[in-house]
C-alpha cells in the first residue's frame, strides 16, 4: 500500500448519530468503527486505507460528530475540523433535521470537494436547499462517484519541470544513523520511482563514492540529487554548471509551495539574535544524535543569527493555532503529510504574517548556495 502521505484523503463528516461510522464501515466492507446510538462514540478520527477501483489507494477518515452536545464537544469538534485540512474530498452524511448548513458552507469557503450522502428520506424543502451532489447510502455508487471526482485530478510530479525523458540523474544518498536499517528513506524511494515514471536513468551512490562516479559518468549527467545536509560538500565536488538539488527540496516542491519556502528562507537576512523560530516535524520518530531538525539546523541558525535565538519544536499534528510570536516557521519535507495538509499549514502561517520555509531550502540558504540549486 502506498505511503499515507501520498494517498487521497477522504473525510466523513456530519452531526452525531447521523450515520458516519456506519458509512465508514460500509465503504470499507468491515466493522472497523464502533457504531452506537450513544452520542460521542467516535472521539478521535479513525483512519483506514483501502484501494478504490479507478482511483487507487485512498485513506478514509471517520470523524467525531459535529455538535454532539456532550462535555467533550469542543475538543471533538476541534479534532474533526482539523481533519478538513488534509481532505481531498469531504463526504457529509445528512438526515432530515440533521444537516449542518454552516459547516457545509465552511467547506465551500475552504474550496473543498463535497459529496452529500443521504441517510434516510429528505423533505422536498430540504432537497431544494441542497446545492451539492446528493448520493444514496450505496457503497458502489459512492465509490464510483469518488473515482469520478478525484480520478481526473492532475497529480504534481516530484521531478516535473526539472528533468525530461532520457535524462541521467545521480542520487547521492548518505546511509548514516538516521537511515532505516535495510531500507531507504521515503523521499529517496519516491525519487527513484519518479525517475522510472519519467523514463530517466538513475545512478545511485554514497558520498564516499561520488568522486569515482563523477570521474566515470560525470560528463553525461543532467542533474544531481543529494541529501540537504551534505549540500555544500557535494556542490564542491561537482563540475561547473552541473545542476544540483536535494530530496528535501523535491519534497518541498511536491508537497508544499516552493515560492513561499524560498521567500521564507530570505527572511533570515532580516533576523538577529532576538529572533524566535519554530521548527515543525511531520513525523514522530525519536530524535537521534545529530538529528537534522533538532540539532543540525538549530546549530546552523545559531551560527548565523547568534546563540541567544529562541527555537521551539513541534511534531506531528501538534501545531499551534497562533504563530504570530514567531519570526519564521521551518517545516520538514512533510513526507508523512499529504499535500492538502501541508498547503493548509502554509496558508495558516502566512495568514498570520509569518514567514515559512523548509529544511532543504533553509539549509541551502544557511550554506550560501540557495541561488545555485535547482528548485
Amino acid at each position: 500500500m502506498e505511503n499515507r502521505g501520498n494517498q487521497k484523503h477522504i473525510g466523513i463528516f456530519g452531526q452525531s448519530n447521523v450515520g458516519k461510522s456506519t458509512l465508514f464501515n460500509l465503504l470499507l466492507d468491515q466493522d472497523y468503527s464502533i457504531v452506537s446510538q450513544e452520542c460521542g462514540t467516535t472521539t478521535d478520527p479513525v483512519y483506514k486505507a483501502m484501494e478504490v477501483p479507478g482511483l487507487g489507494p485512498c485513506l478514509f477518515i471517520d470523524t467525531a460528530g459535529l455538535f454532539d452536545q456532550t462535555n467533550l464537544e469542543k475538543d471533538r469538534m476541534k479534532r474533526s475540523l482539523k481533519v478538513i485540512e488534509e481532505c481531498d474530498l469531504c463526504l457529509v452524511v445528512v438526515q432530515e433535521g440533521m444537516i449542518s448548513w454552516d459547516f457545509i458552507e465552511d467547506l465551500h469557503r475552504k474550496k473543498k470537494k463535497i459529496l452529500l450522502v443521504q441517510n434516510g428520506p429528505l423533505s422536498k424543502e430540504t432537497k431544494a436547499k441542497i446545492k451539492e451532489d446528493l448520493l444514496p447510502f450505496n457503497k458502489d455508487l459512492i465509490l464510483k462517484k469518488l473515482a469520478d471526482e478525484l480520478g481526473d485530478v492532475k497529480e504534481v510530479g516530484l521531478l516535473d519541470g526539472l528533468v525530461k525523458k532520457g535524462d541521467r540523474l545521480l542520487l547521492v544518498m548518505p546511509q548514516d544513523i538516521q537511515a532505516p536499517k535495510g531500507r531507504l528513506i521515503l523521499p529517496q524511494v519516491m525519487t527513484l520511482r519518479a525517475c522510472l515514471d519519467m523514463g530517466c536513468l538513475a545512478l545511485c551512490c554514497k558520498p564516499e563514492n561520488l568522486d569515482q562516479i563523477l570521474k566515470d559518468d560525470g560528463k553525461d549527467l543532467d542533474l544531481v540529487i543529494t541529501d540537504s545536509q551534505i549540500f555544500k560538500e557535494v556542490k564542491k565536488a561537482l563540475p561547473q554548471g552541473l545542476p544540483l538539488t536535494s530530496f528535501s527540496v523535491l519534497m518541498a516542491r511536491y508537497k508544499g509551495d516552493i515560492k513561499s519556502y524560498v521567500a521564507g528562507a530570505h527572511k533570515l537576512d532580516q533576523l538577529d539574535e532576538n529572533a524566535k523560530i519554530l521548527i515543525s516535524e511531520a513525523c514522530t520518530h525519536a530524535p537521534m544524535e545529530e538529528d537534522i531538525g533538532r540539532v543540525k539546523i538549530p546549530r546552523l541558525l545559531r551560527k548565523k543569527l547568534g546563540q541567544k535565538i529562541k527555537i521551539d519544536f513541534v511534531r506531528g499534528l501538534d501545531f499551534p493555532d497562533n504563530v504570530k510570536d514567531y519570526d519564521l516557521v521551518i517545516s520538514c519535507g512533510s513526507c508523512m503529510f499529504n499535500r492538502q495538509r501541508t498547503l493548509a499549514r502554509i496558508d495558516q502561517v502566512k495568514a498570520q504574517g509569518v514567514a515559512i520555509s523548509n529544511y532543504g531550502i533553509i539549509i541551502a540558504k544557511l550554506k550560501r548556495i540557495l541561488e545555485e540549486i535547482r528548485y
